[in-house]
């Protein structure tokens, strides 16, 4: 997909989230919640600059080509062309003179009879009957994990992609890409182009899967967006589980994790549901809204972060949901920070995550 094409498609993303919030700020009438507003302004200002970036794209580089180009003829003066013509000129003469001096005839080539080719006495190679034809889409995961198809995109014209691990790589298949990840604890492995982590807690509460390992010291400026798609097996044991993407503060050991969630009792029950559910939460007490989701189905969480104002814009399966600035913002500022992927589990617990197309970057 072209600069333009792809921010079209984020400008429509976007659009398609104001009209949403705004439909919400018209049910309040003229007692907006200031959260709500604040959600409000951020995406008439992503969508200014999504503006902005598109008609520089479509206007293209060459008009200002053409202008550099022409400030630069501009600046040969007059008496610069008089001397550039009157090289032109002697080199012309002397070229002139000295083919009439030098010039030799051309020789007539000998004619040499080409000696046939001989002809093989095997029996000739088969041909293909048919030629290749490229897929002209990428393949389609099987129906019992449909992929969401409306992800959004980085907002930035260039992105700068720090981790894009789909998983794919044969050369993982078994273990993971310790160039890339370290692992915390519990079974993990890439197996059929996803991670999958398998765990099973004791007496105590735990966590498996991996960690950030070529880059774990990230500065909120460095850190524009961390992105995953995640699935919890049906195929579990317990009060608790849940399969997540977490993003982790190295010195304050604040998080915000994103996470399908399985809850039938226990602390972290905010949601107490038969079925398993998808939202974001942080220790400070904050909780977002969560939705329904289902067992064996991947699912997408997206957090962009804004490093000015310390807020993280939370958007799932594709929908903006929520914006969240921790208490402790200023702490956070001075902070880095690393990524965790994988399963958390209440003690006495067994579960099954599995997480892919992990992109971290700005």
């Amino acid at each position: 997909m072209g600069t333009v094409e792809l921010l079209r498609e984020q400008l429509g993303l976007r659009e398609q989230n104001l009209a949403k919030l705004e439909l919400q700020a018209a049910r309040h009438g003229m007692d907006v919640p200031l959260a709500l507003q604040n959600q409000i302004d951020f995406e008439i200002q992503k969508i200014e600059e999504l503006r902005r970036q598109l008609t520089e794209a479509e206007a293209g580089p060459s008009a200002a080509e053409e202008e550099a180009a022409a400030l630069l003829w501009q600046k040969v003066p007059m008496w610069g062309w008089a001397g550039i013509g009157g090289i032109v000129l002697l080199i012309a003469v002397a070229v002139a003179y000295l083919a009439g001096l030098g010039a030799k005839p051309v020789p007539t080539p000998t004619m040499v009879a080409r000696v046939a080719t001989p002809t093989a006495t095997s029996a000739a190679m088969p041909q293909p009957t048919a030629t290749p034809i490229a897929p002209t889409s990428t393949p389609v995961p099987p129906t019992a994990t449909p992929v969401p198809t409306s992800t959004p995109r980085p907002t930035a014209t260039s992105v700068l992609t720090y981790y894009d691990d789909n998983f794919n790589d044969p050369a993982f298949d078994g273990t993971y890409n310790t160039g890339l990840w370290s692992r915390m604890e519990g079974a993990v492995e890439q197996r059929d182009g996803v991670l999958v982590v398998s765990h099973i807690s004791g007496l105590w509460e735990s966590i498996a899967g991996l960690s950030t390992e070529k880059y774990s010291n990230w500065l909120l400026p460095d850190l524009g967006y961390v992105e995953a798609k995640l699935m919890l097996d049906s195929n579990l044991e317990g009060e608790y589980a849940n399969s997540h993407v977490l993003i982790r503060s190295n010195d304050t050991n604040w998080w915000l994790n994103c996470r399908i969630v399985m809850c039938k009792t226990g602390r972290f029950c905010t949601y107490e549901w038969d079925r398993p559910w998808m939202a974001c939460n942080s220790p400070d007490q904050y909780d977002s809204d969560g939705i329904e989701v289902e067992y064996n189905m991947w699912h997408t969480a997206r957090v962009e972060v804004d490093p000015e104002t310390v807020t993280f814009h939370i958007y799932l399966d594709g929908s903006y949901l929520d914006s969240f600035t921790p208490p402790n913002a200023t702490a956070l500022k001075d902070d880095s920070f690393h990524v965790e992927v994988g399963v958390y589990l209440e003690p006495n617990s067994s579960a099954t995550g599995y997480i892919d197309d992990v992109r971290i970057g700005k």
